[in-house]
């Protein structure tokens, strides 16, 4: 990772460390970390090439170390799956399958270990892909945001209560973004950790911390001040 290669040489940087970062990157290794800490997720399988998905349809294909939803894909029916699964494994030599999990598509940024206002997210077509999280590539997508969600004082606490477990889990310390679907029935359902999520104007984080009074700015010294005293805590 970028932060291994940092920490060999001595030089201070922002954001998690690396092992923390490491894991939140890998969707694999970090589902293996929410089922060991009981962190509420959805059911997944790992798959190679040749192999044949045990999970019932539908469900999700992810590449285990992408970004930005490159490399998801919605699987529904027999014919999404060969094509979906041929897709993904050009970028993988293993893959992620997750049951598809229904719900209010929610996210949590927390800074250090404190929750910032949950965000519901709505695609205008299918989920938060790469298209719809980015309307500059002109490929028709979008989504609205509404910060804080419209949530029942008991959804909020069980949604934050799974957010920062999660960021728990993976031992993170200074930020991260937690993605959550808040199923009707079993509750919130933690997808995945973001430990480099957007600082643009469109972004989330920065987003849901002006929802709770703090800039731009401040979002930034807060996460320098923050990996500061993790680092002088390090070498103590």
């Amino acid at each position: 990772t970028v932060q291994a290669i940092l920490e060999k040489k001595g030089i201070p940087y922002t954001g998690e460390g690396e092992e923390g970062s490491r894991l939140a990157f890998d969707k694999i290794a970090s589902k293996e970390r929410f089922v060991e800490c009981g962190v509420p997720t959805a059911p997944y399988i790992t798959l190679r090439k040749g192999e044949v998905p045990a999970l019932p349809l539908p469900y999700v294909v992810k590449v285990p170390c992408q970004g930005s939803s490159v490399g998801v894909y919605l699987v529904k029916t027999m014919s999404e799956r060969f094509a979906a699964l041929e897709e993904a494994f050009k970028l993988a030599e293993t893959v992620l399958v997750e049951a598809l999990v229904s719900g209010r598509e929610l996210t949590i940024g927390i800074l250090g270990d404190t929750p910032l206002p949950i965000i519901e997210i709505r695609p205008q077509g299918g989920f938060y892909s790469y298209e719809n999280k980015y309307t500059w590539t002109n490929r028709g997508g979008a989504a609205e945001h509404e910060c804080p969600a419209r949530l029942s004082r008991a959804e909020k606490k069980i949604v934050e209560a799974a957010a920062l477990a999660a960021h728990r889990s993976l031992e993170l310390e200074i930020y991260s973004r937690v993605d959550v679907i808040l199923d009707a029935h079993r509750g919130p359902q933690v997808l995945e950790v973001n430990t480099i999520p957007g600082m643009t104007e469109t972004s989330l984080l920065p987003e849901a911390a002006a929802a709770a009074g703090i800039s731009m700015s401040q979002l930034c010294e807060s996460i320098v001040r923050l990996s500061l005293e993790r680092r002088l805590a390090n070498n103590r």
